[in-house]
């Protein structure tokens, strides 16, 4: 038995126990500490790629175990956070509980979408077809956690619409630059992480810390955002200087 073909293969499964973790936590009502949860996947399924290519260990079956983890870990926890975040919002229209309804069906369906066609088209091209899905995910997350710092009734269009643009965004013909193949979306997609975890990890002190930590919450949050929507318009930018 090659150890070094099983060390990603351990990685992947780190990827899909986490998420599952995660969806215990959703159903328990605790989206705190599943978001923190599906984070932690994220940092684990970039883990299993890298430690591939260093090891020069590829096998056939590897895109389908990451994208059967991807679809627990960053399609399915999301779609479900997103359903029960909202489901608690329901007391004034039950329209608003249709409408999440719709929200998290259309994460679910076009995260599928999007990783079956990856795991049936893997691409070595230097940049991905659509929003990934751990950045939907994130995504996802930091538009709930800012929720709890502002109205929800006054921006919850805000944060739909949002959701249905990335959700729509995942199975659109745009390119995103892969974090291997570009550092300007790499360390972006890793302040997005490390800003957004920092955020929560704070969230889940605050019970034990004297002084309070929101400051530093909203503004890690918001910085989070910022950094979103940086990567959702860098085709724009890509495109602007590749003219040029």
């Amino acid at each position: 038995m090659n150890i070094k073909r099983v060390i990603p293969n351990i990685f992947t499964l780190f990827n899909a126990g986490l998420g599952i973790a995660a969806l215990y936590y959703i159903f328990s009502g605790n989206l705190l500490f599943s978001s923190f949860l599906v984070l932690s996947a994220g940092g684990f399924d970039g883990m299993d790629g890298f430690f591939a290519r260093r090891l020069n260990t590829f096998s056939k079956y590897g895109p389908l175990y990451d994208s059967i983890s991807d679809s627990i870990s960053f399609v399915i926890a999301p779609s479900m956070m997103v359903m029960v975040f909202f489901s608690g919002y329901t007391l004034y229209s039950s329209v608003k509980f249709y409408i999440s309804f719709l929200l998290a069906a259309l994460v679910f369906a076009a995260g599928i979408a999007r990783l079956t066609k990856f795991t049936v088209k893997s691409s070595s091209l230097p940049y991905f077809e659509g929003v990934p899905t751990p950045f939907v995910a994130i995504t996802i997350i930091t538009a709930i956690f800012i929720s709890h710092f502002v109205e929800y009734y006054e921006y919850y269009w805000f944060i739909e619409i949002l959701i249905g643009y990335i959700a729509i965004a995942m199975i659109l013909p745009i390119k995103y630059p892969k974090a291997k193949s570009s550092k300007a979306s790499f360390f972006l997609g890793l302040i997005i992480g490390v800003s957004i975890v920092i955020a929560i990890v704070l969230k889940l002190l605050s019970p034990f810390i004297s002084y309070s930590m929101v400051p530093l919450e909203i503004a890690f949050s918001f910085f989070s955002m910022a950094c979103i929507f940086g990567y959702l318009f860098m085709p724009c930018y890509i495109k602007i200087n590749h003219k040029n």
